[in-house]
């Protein structure tokens, strides 16, 4: 977590590390490695989706600058 997140996500950082520490330290790192890989995939989804979204409204202004300038 870093210092510029939401409070919900700081909560959650705190919560997962809480869990973790009481957590045998094998069963602790198969869980914190699950974790960021469920959250690098997640990442790469919304960055991803984000640049295609982002692809679609550009063509929808530049479709309808087009159709106005006729």
């Amino acid at each position: 977590s870093h210092e510029s997140d939401p409070p919900e996500i700081s909560e959650g950082f705190k919560e997962l590390e809480d869990f973790l520490c009481s957590l045998p330290l094998e069963d602790n790192n198969a869980v914190f490695n699950l974790c960021c890989q469920l959250c690098t995939a997640y990442e790469h989804k919304a960055f991803l989706d984000g640049l295609q979204y982002g692809a679609h409204f550009i063509s929808e202004l530049f479709n309808k600058a087009k159709n106005s300038a006729e």
